[in-house]
């Protein structure tokens, strides 16, 4: 079933939201990713699904062979069963598992690049549809791929959710996850104290030592989220290790972390006070996501901007977002990129997660009008 077939958004949208697509389930979300395919093909699309091990396939879709790249990127996966939550309308809501995140956001954007299709002429832009099957669990093995698709692309457009109140994502943060592992030598507490390599300890003194160093920072926020060592009370912790959250804004508070793990820990360690011996370290990055910034005051996002303002009678206010998506990626300096351009909606990840419907046609047409726009600029070579 897709939108030409039935003519009806809302058709297409019930049947991808009752196909059960939970990141874990992935034959439903290869079933999604063949209802793209379906459509999109339809469009004079050429279509690559590239195989992933056992899993469900990363969805290419590629339109034109010149222009700027506009990349659409979106996902097939969500959080919750449909089981637990079937589509349902109730009054100008429509509710269901990953209605918002982000099966309304396919929807908004295959929707968008019909209407442009039809009412392009000749289309001068390379459109490229991206769709993942395993956002919600971070799209692992994916990165290079995104990163490798961004660098190819001029603009980028994640269609993730929209705010409640309308709202578009300008900036979203990166993060790191370190891994930090001490060694040390284990004894009995109060018979050899002395001679002892406590890993427990010196692992808190790297701990506090970094704290201490981006607490106060803006541009960085510092999590210990996990903090094991040791077996008993009087053992000394032999290994000791810590999973630690970083999450930065900018390069610059990229930079700072880095600075940071380039430091010998081992400084912050105390020596056995009989062989003078200190504890030894392993660091290991256990996910690295770069953070993602629209261009401020860019005339084609203004103008997309003002395309929603049209048809909403109110323009959408610019937010940053703590969280992580695909669309961080695809990010490089160069690059001009938004995130939130799906449907409105709200209550992510939750059974009552829902959308508001008339923000599936008014966010549809606003990119297909700016897509609009886009291709008139190549047409008369504004630039």
């Amino acid at each position: 079933m897709n939108l030409q077939q039935t003519n009806s958004d809302l058709e297409f949208l019930r049947e991808l939201v009752d196909t059960d697509s939970q990141s874990s389930f992935q034959q439903g979300v290869r079933h999604v990713q063949y209802l793209l395919k379906d459509f999109l093909d339809q469009l004079g699309f050429q279509v690559e699904l590239v195989s992933q091990n056992e899993g469900a396939p990363l969805f290419i879709g590629n339109i034109g062979d010149r222009g700027p790249v506009v990349t659409l990127i979106s996902h097939a996966d969500t959080v919750i069963p449909a089981s637990k939550s079937h589509f349902r309308i109730d009054g100008t809501r429509a509710y269901g598992a990953g209605i918002a995140d982000n099966k309304a956001g396919v929807v908004v954007a295959l929707k968008a690049v019909k209407i442009y299709l039809e009412n392009c002429g000749t289309n001068r832009l390379r459109l490229q549809f991206v769709n993942s099957p395993t956002e919600e669990i971070g799209s692992p093995g994916l990165h290079e791929s995104f990163k490798l698709l961004g660098l190819n692309s001029q603009y980028a457009f994640g269609f993730e959710p929209s705010l409640e109140d309308g709202g578009l994502i300008k900036s979203r943060n990166g993060n790191k996850w370190i891994k930090i592992t001490v060694q040390g030598k284990s004894f009995h507490a109060g018979r050899a104290h002395k001679g002892h390599i406590n890993a427990a300890q010196d692992l808190c003194q790297v701990l506090v030592a970094m704290n201490a160093k981006l607490i106060d920072n803006p541009l960085v926020t510092f999590n210990i989220g996990e903090l094991t060592a040791g077996h008993s009370y009087n053992t000394i912790a032999e290994t000791a290790v810590a999973k630690i959250d970083t999450r930065f804004q900018c390069l610059e508070g990229l930079k700072l972390i880095q600075e940071m793990l380039e430091e010998d820990l081992q400084k912050h360690f105390h020596p056995c006070s009989n062989t003078a011996v200190k504890s030894r370290y392993q660091i290991d990055i256990e996910d690295f996501c770069p953070p993602m910034k629209t261009k401020d005051n860019n005339e084609m996002i203004n103008n997309y901007i003002k395309h929603i303002e049209k048809l909403e009678n109110s323009a959408p206010k610019l937010y940053h977002c703590g969280g992580a998506a695909d669309v961080n990626h695809f990010y490089h300096e160069d690059l001009i990129v938004l995130d939130g351009c799906g449907a409105v909606g709200g209550n992510l990840h939750r059974i009552d997660e829902y959308i508001e419907i008339s923000s599936l046609n008014s966010r549809a047409q606003a990119f297909a009008n700016f897509l609009l726009d886009l291709n008139k600029r190549e047409r008369y070579g504004y630039h």
